[in-house]
């Protein structure tokens, strides 16, 4: 039987940010865009269907013979990731598909970064691997 504690409050838990913030930052620090990836379930699936194509689209765009649709294929990924309009709102800043791969590939690395970072905490990691003993004892038949 596990004992029990009277009196004793939980200390509370605190919230964790549910987004990852992208800021674009010109030559003297100054944001000049924020993108934001909301790390709901919805999104990090989407984000994980996406990632490969994303890690590909260096070979895919050097295979594609008409510069447009490298610009297409590079605005679809960013739309899939970051939601739609996105593309547009890092093509104004810097219009110039082979940088927007760039930063679209920094974005990527840095979401999946964040997101493993998440999941490897240390808190969690205990529970994965095992419940510690000072936390459950199981009893025994004996």
């Amino acid at each position: 039987m596990l004992p029990v504690f009277y009196g004793v409050n939980m200390k509370p838990i605190k919230l964790k940010k549910n987004q990852i913030e992208i800021p674009f930052v010109d030559e003297e620090g100054e944001t000049v865009l924020t993108l934001h990836f909301d790390k709901t379930d919805k999104n990090i699936d989407r984000f994980f269907k996406a990632k490969d194509e994303v890690f590909g689209l260096d070979k895919e765009i050097g295979d594609t013979a008409e510069y447009s649709d490298s610009i297409e294929i590079v605005k679809k990924s960013y739309d899939a990731i970051l939601g739609e309009g996105t593309f547009e709102k890092v093509y104004k800043i810097n219009p110039s598909m082979p940088i927007c791969l760039s930063y679209l590939l920094d974005i990527a690395d840095g979401i999946l970064e964040n997101l493993m970072q998440d999941m490897r905490t240390e808190k969690i990691n205990k529970y994965i691997k095992g419940t510690p003993e000072s936390v459950f004892n199981p009893i025994s038949d004996k």
